[in-house]
């Protein structure tokens, strides 16, 4: 698990809900704290990896997942460099799934799920692009 990376002059850290930046030529930090504006079971959750998007332009949070019986729309989270949210990525299904793990790649964004789907994930959207059921 990743818990410090350098993009765009700053070094960016997390630890439990909380994102870290610091610019590395100023020493200037900013602490965020992601939540979602519409669910109540999105707030607060500790983030579990950083990577980098598919370009270098912001971070892909992956979030602990919501409590189970929660409508969510999933704890992928795109953040730009400013530590501000983009996108929340897309469920196939809201009431009972959460991404588990996910990679970057050539086609941008993979994403696993509990309920064992495989998500081509849209790095500008965050929409599912294509999925399919591998479990």
């Amino acid at each position: 698990m990743l818990k410090e990376i350098q993009l765009a002059g700053k070094t960016w850290q997390f630890a439990g809900d909380e994102l870290i930046w610091e610019d590395t030529s100023t020493g200037f930090k900013k602490r965020i704290t992601i939540h979602h504006p519409s669910f109540q079971s999105l707030q607060g959750l500790a983030i579990r990896e950083i990577i980098p998007t598919p370009a270098q332009d912001g971070l892909l949070l992956l979030l602990e997942p919501a409590p189970p019986g929660y409508r969510t729309v999933g704890n992928l989270v795109c953040v730009n460099l400013e530590g501000e949210v983009e996108w929340w990525a897309e469920l196939t299904d809201t009431g009972t799934d959460n991404y588990t793990a996910f990679r970057v790649n050539n086609e941008g964004i993979t994403a696993y799920s509990w309920n064992g789907f495989s998500c081509q994930i849209d790095p500008r959207t965050g929409k599912i692009v294509k999925g399919e059921w591998v479990k």
